[in-house]
């Protein structure tokens, strides 16, 4: 009995023993897993990237009918993105794009804001006053002769009417006094008969000299009295015509037309001649060019802006752009030029 006990004595010795080291290992075990995550909760993680403000600049002011970039300034912190979207306040007065660029509509106040994509919470914006000045201007139209529906009278009414604009329409008879009450812009198509009237030649010629603004098309562009017109707008005439397609080149000549490519049809077969390239001279600007039948685009250009964008020669009879998007060319060319006009 007494062997029995010593042997479970012994047992219960060893027993304690084992555990007490098992204990102690554990023990240190835990305190070095304690010991890492203390570490790794003492190294100091990056900061989280962040947007710090967003400020707008752009035109205290702006006429209707033009347009202004905005920039949007975003000062961030650990590489947030600098991207934001734009948004007006009253799209009947101005709309912003997604770039950023404004375009004014109508007499009126406006806020343009760009807000942060990474932080909806920051934003900036800026104010904008916007003033119709061309309410009340005057366009003198004169067109020989067309075919069907005149197309250049019906968008250039709706230019007018954009800007509360008047249209007075003229004739031979009439156009030389017409021109002595100083219309903001004079629209003169002289599409049939040759050459122009010796009065309003010489009226013409004043006109554009005396920085009057000035939209031109003639079929007969090799007379005398019509290439000295074309010089006093920074043009001449190429010798190649009857094109029958274009290329608008120009934004704002190209701002709500479905396509930049235009036709150029002769409506009826009515006319010998009804589109002529043109060339820039002096400090001309060509704006649009004809396609030949290939189609390659060709040097001969369709539009030619010139005299700081005050005048602008038209290489085709106005009755040869059709639909919906020639008549919004058209618009955009009187637009063009009127706003070109503005001091």
């Amino acid at each position: 009995m007494r062997r029995q006990a010593r042997a479970y004595g012994d047992l219960m010795t060893f027993n304690t023993s084992q555990l007490s080291r098992v204990s102690r290992s554990y023990l240190l075990a835990l305190a070095a897993l304690a010991a890492v995550l203390l570490a790794a909760c003492s190294t100091p993680q990056p900061p989280a990237p962040s947007v710090t403000s967003v400020s707008v600049t752009a035109p205290a002011t702006l006429v209707a009918g033009r347009t202004a970039q905005a920039l949007a300034d975003v000062v961030v912190t650990n590489g947030a993105s600098t991207d934001v979207d734009w948004s007006t306040s009253d799209a009947t007065v101005a709309t912003v794009s997604s770039t950023g660029l404004v375009a004014a509509l109508a007499d009126g106040d406006v806020t343009i804001t760009a807000t942060s994509r990474f932080d909806a919470t920051k934003s900036g914006s800026v104010d904008i006053a916007v003033s119709n000045v061309l309410r009340g201007a005057t366009v003198l139209y004169y067109v020989d002769d067309l075919v069907g529906t005149d197309a250049a009278l019906t968008a250039l009414n709706d230019a007018a009417a954009r800007f509360d604009a008047v249209v007075v329409q003229t004739d031979d008879a009439n156009f030389v006094a017409d021109l002595e009450d100083e219309p903001d812009l004079v629209v003169y198509l002289r599409q049939d008969d040759d050459g122009i009237p010796d009065d309003a030649e010489v009226a013409l010629l004043d006109w554009v000299d005396n920085g009057g603004a000035l939209v031109f098309t003639s079929w007969d562009y090799f007379g005398t009295d019509v290439a000295t017109q074309l010089a006093a707008m920074e043009a001449v005439a190429t010798g190649s015509e009857n094109y029958s397609s274009m290329e608008v080149e120009e934004p704002a000549l190209g701002a709500g037309l479905s396509t930049s490519t235009i036709s150029v049809v002769n409506p009826d077969d009515m006319w010998g001649t009804f589109s002529m390239g043109l060339q820039a001279t002096g400090g001309g600007v060509e704006l649009a060019h004809f396609y030949d039948g290939a189609p390659e685009l060709t040097t001969g250009a369709a539009l030619v802006s010139g005299n700081g964008g005050k005048t602008m020669v038209i290489g085709f009879l106005s009755d040869t752009v059709d639909g919906i998007d020639g008549a919004r060319l058209l618009r955009n060319i009187f637009e063009y030029v009127m706003l070109a006009a503005l001091p």
